[in-house]
């Protein structure tokens, strides 16, 4: 049987998000706390590599304009993902802080998202939405 390219509309499954289970960094183990993560062919995603691309050119642009050979620093570039995986995020559950369960807004997850603390949370929500496989 051929492949209908109509049928299989990867951005809408991306957008619709996968679910995982977040891991503990050094053992493995699940910690029953999960994340539903966009994939990267959604358009929001999409849409949000694209910013960042002009951003970085048009910095790119101004520091050749005013002689300058910047780079990004190293704190800049962690803000970066840290934000990268922020847009990633559809929802969470089974995420606790201080005994309480942490809702579904924007702001918790940018709290938690920007201790550094938590960076080992970032990598898995940049890991699992960038598996392909994952959308399928």
């Amino acid at each position: 049987m051929a492949f209908n390219i109509t049928e299989m509309n990867f951005a809408q499954i991306a957008e619709e998000g996968f679910e995982f289970e977040l891991k503990n960094p050094l053992t493995g183990d699940g910690l029953e706390a999960y994340i539903t993560v966009r994939g990267k062919l959604s358009p929001k995603m999409k849409k949000y590599n694209k910013s960042v691309f002009n951003k970085l050119q048009a910095k790119e642009i101004q520091n050749k304009k005013r002689g300058k050979d910047d780079h990004l620093t190293l704190e800049e570039a962690e803000q970066m993902q840290r934000e990268a995986a922020l847009v990633r995020i559809i929802s969470w559950k089974g995420i606790e802080k201080d005994g309480k369960e942490l809702g579904n807004t924007e702001g918790e997850f940018k709290e938690i998202l920007t201790n550094p603390d938590n960076s080992w949370i970032v990598e898995q929500i940049i890991e699992e939405s960038d598996n392909s496989a994952n959308f399928s």
